[in-house]
């Protein structure tokens, strides 16, 4: 994403995006260009809303 290479903290983010997914059924960040995905995922605003397991929740912001 910044033109970095890719490390242990890009691989316990990426788990975090897939852990979201699976629970949601759906990205934590979606934009209809690359450019909004790049600005939701910079602004980090997630919808947590469909996740009624506080547990998980805590999780997947701790990834991401």
């Amino acid at each position: 994403f910044k033109g970095e290479k890719a490390s242990i903290s890009s691989d316990i983010y990426s788990c975090g995006v897939v852990f979201y997914e699976l629970l949601v059924g759906k990205t934590p960040f979606e934009g209809k260009t690359i450019y909004k995905i790049f600005k939701h995922i910079t602004d980090g605003k997630i919808d947590f809303t469909p996740i009624h397991d506080q547990l998980a929740i805590e999780l997947i912001k701790n990834l991401l």
